[in-house]
């Protein structure tokens, strides 16, 4: 993987923003699925301990999983790359993303309940209950994703390394 990483970061970031367009359609179509799959699965008074909690600590919450893992470091290397201002689309996906992780917070939570806080990765368990058919699970979809997940990152951490190391245009 490392070197499909190696030769798609020699490739460019246009390479790695058509591939990572792709996987963005994958993500969404994997979390509607999840949604509607284990819809069956979700009660309303699994959502208890999160009503018992303030506003202020769940938005806390939610906000330091989605700043931990947001990629600072790739605006400084794109945004020359980008044709226009870099500041809105960035902000604008910051926000997508952490509405979305709010709706899967709450999901999840809704699924699992208060052993949501017990699991080491509660999405994967709610994939793994969710089911699709007889006995379909959607947790192959999931590694799907998580693998696409780490490959576009690991591609765009070596393309912006030799950018920011190289200090010319790549």
């Amino acid at each position: 993987m490392i070197l499909a990483c190696i030769y798609a970061s020699c490739l460019g970031v246009e390479a790695v923003s058509r591939f990572g367009s792709m996987v963005f359609i994958i993500i969404i179509i994997g979390f509607a699925a999840l949604v509607i799959l284990g819809y069956d699965n979700f009660s309303y008074l699994n959502l208890f301990p999160l009503i018992q909690n303030t506003a202020g600590s769940f938005a806390k919450n939610s906000a330091f999983s989605l700043v931990s893992s947001n990629e600072l470091v790739l605006l400084l290397a794109l945004a020359p790359k980008i044709n226009g201002k870099a500041i809105k689309p960035f902000c604008f996906s910051m926000l997508f993303s952490y509405l979305v992780t709010i709706a899967l917070i709450i999901f999840t939570i809704g699924v699992l309940g208060d052993t949501a806080t017990l699991s080491a990765y509660p999405v994967f368990e709610v994939s793994q209950i969710a089911k699709y058919g007889e006995g379909e699970r959607l947790d192959a979809v999931f590694t799907a994703v998580w693998i696409f997940a780490i490959f576009i990152k690991t591609t765009l951490y070596l393309y912006a390394a030799v950018y920011c190391l190289s200090g010319k245009n790549v």
